[in-house]
């Protein structure tokens, strides 16, 4: 009977850990996501400019960093288009 509960304890351990390995299923929508963020940022961070409400150095700066995102949001693998069934 301990052995069923060392058992059920230690499979409560490691199933977190496991779930945690695995690989993520959903980087492609987290690319295009992030890149719709990014222009948004970018979009917004005009019209504060327009606005007055920054100064061009803070923009400049601000949309340097905003550019690096974007970048680094690109890296993110291109959504895979799906295979054709095989057939037998």
């Amino acid at each position: 009977m301990i052995l069923i509960y060392m058992a059920l304890l230690a499979l409560a351990f490691s199933l977190p850990l496991l779930l945690c390995l695995r690989a993520p299923r959903n980087l492609p929508e987290r690319r295009d996501a992030a890149l719709a963020l990014h222009r948004a940022q970018l979009v917004e961070l005009e019209r504060d400019l327009a606005d007055g409400r920054i100064s061009r150095a803070e923009h400049d700066g601000a949309r340097l960093e905003i550019e690096r995102r974007v970048l680094a949001a690109d890296a993110f693998p291109p959504p895979r288009k799906a295979a054709a069934p095989k057939c037998c």
